[in-house]
């Protein structure tokens, strides 16, 4: 299913929900299906081509624990795969998994934690890691 709804435009329409709507339970549904998506290595390219890590960036910056940590688990797997790590990487990638570090929630801190090993596979990365 979650290829599906990827290939029938579910990505862009989640990204336009987010543009659209400033409120806390788009920001959290978004936050999660991108997770949902992410969690299918073959959705990981769709992902990155419309520019899904770029909204990730800035959602890890909410005030809500819950969309910070679908948002950095969602890098997390991105940054697991060879195809998709460098492009994760740039622009606020490195920089929001390194904020999360010092986040109030443990499983943000642990998941920043997994999201920077995996983006210190890239050569790279390694010295920025």
């Amino acid at each position: 299913n979650r290829e599906i709804m990827v290939e029938a435009g579910a990505i862009k329409t989640l990204l336009q929900m987010l543009t659209a709507s400033g409120q806390l339970n788009s920001h959290q549904a978004a936050a999660l299906a991108f997770f949902n998506f992410s969690t299918y290595p073959q959705n990981h390219s769709a992902l990155i081509q419309e520019l899904v890590h770029k909204s990730l960036f800035v959602l890890c910056s909410s005030p809500d624990v819950a969309v910070r940590k679908y948002s950095i688990m969602t890098l997390c797997n991105l940054a697991a795969n060879n195809a998709t790590r460098e492009e994760t990487s740039k622009g606020g990638g490195l920089q929001s998994a390194i904020r999360l570090l010092r986040d109030k929630d443990q499983d943000c801190r642990l998941y920043s934690i997994v999201c920077l090993a995996n983006l210190s596979n890239h050569s790279k990365m390694q010295s920025q890691v």
